[in-house]
């Protein structure tokens, strides 16, 4: 696997973090009036999304070419979820989304509150496409956290980063499933980057330059040594800061700290394994290695 490290500035990842978040105007094309934000369909990942026109790197559609393209990307969705179906789901479920996880512990996968909040039945499913039933055991929606507990057997367990200084903020990655037109089968690794100072800070988010994707929540945000710095929470909504300030910006994501998924997890009961970041791992050793704890979360309603 070959990836391509393009990042947004870290100068860009600072000025959001000002009051407003406002941004430098070098961004993107430029501003335009609101109502510019369009229909922009993604020929590759095949699905739609909201955007402002100068963001759109596809194909702008009316309001009726949006539908269909909507219509046969659910359509494909739940026959990928048919082949996904655990015999514990029943045959009148559907698969109303997913997210990824994290294994922490002994059958006890981290993720989003959000990615299983009102989800009658969740399920697993681990690299090589096995599938497992699971269930809610602790949850803290303020900290849009979640500890699944699954029989799920996977050949790792995910590594914290113990010391934040060791972790290099330009060689970060997160590994999940994004939606990509479809059910997502196979993990995959998308570059990313910080500030230095959010890595260690205290703070229950901080920014981070990369491609987030819906599907993503809850991936691990991982080191050049494959360990976990934080949690993908979400996209940042370019649509609302472009409404809101003017300003373009896309490929920023939000991340929970260590410093909240750590106390989250103690005080919970998970004990974790903790280690310093020291040896710098090629983007296909730190997907191998984060594919032994990453799983798909599945919600069905």
């Amino acid at each position: 696997m070959t990836v391509s490290r393009q990042f947004l500035p870290l100068g860009l990842l600072a000025s959001l973090l000002a009051a407003g978040c406002a941004l430098p105007p070098t961004v993107g094309n430029g501003p335009s009036a609101p109502d510019s934000v369009v229909a922009c369909y993604d020929t590759a990942r095949e699905l739609v999304i909201r955007t402002p026109a100068a963001l759109c790197q596809g194909e702008i559609v009316d309001a009726r070419k949006a539908a269909k393209i909507e219509a046969a990307r659910s359509r494909r969705t739940q026959t990928a979820a048919r082949k996904l179906r655990p015999e514990t789901v029943p045959a009148d479920r559907r698969l109303a989304g997913n997210g990824t996880g994290l294994l922490v512990g002994d059958g006890e996968i981290l993720t989003n509150f959000h990615v299983v909040q009102n989800c009658p039945i969740v399920t697993v499913t681990s690299v090589d496409g096995t599938n497992a039933p699971s269930t809610v055991r602790t949850a803290d929606a303020a900290k849009d956290l979640a500890i699944l507990s699954s029989d799920l057997e996977t050949s790792g367990v995910a590594v914290f980063n113990s010391d934040p200084a060791s972790a290099s903020p330009y060689r970060l990655a997160v590994v999940g499933y994004p939606k990509q037109g479809q059910t997502t089968v196979a993990s995959s690794l998308t570059p990313a980057i910080a500030r230095p100072q959010d890595l260690s800070a205290q703070d229950p988010m901080f920014l981070v330059g990369g491609s987030v994707w819906p599907g993503h929540s809850g991936s691990p945000l991982v080191d050049q040594s494959g360990n976990v710095v934080g949690v993908v929470r979400a996209k940042l909504d370019a649509v609302k800061l472009y409404q809101k300030t003017g300003e373009l910006a896309d490929n920023v994501g939000l991340a929970i700290s260590n410093a909240v998924i750590l106390e989250f997890l103690e005080s919970s009961g998970v004990a974790v394994r903790l280690s310093p970041s020291t040896a710098t791992l090629t983007d296909e050793e730190i997907l191998a290695k984060s594919q032994g704890f990453v799983v798909r979360v599945n919600c069905w309603r």
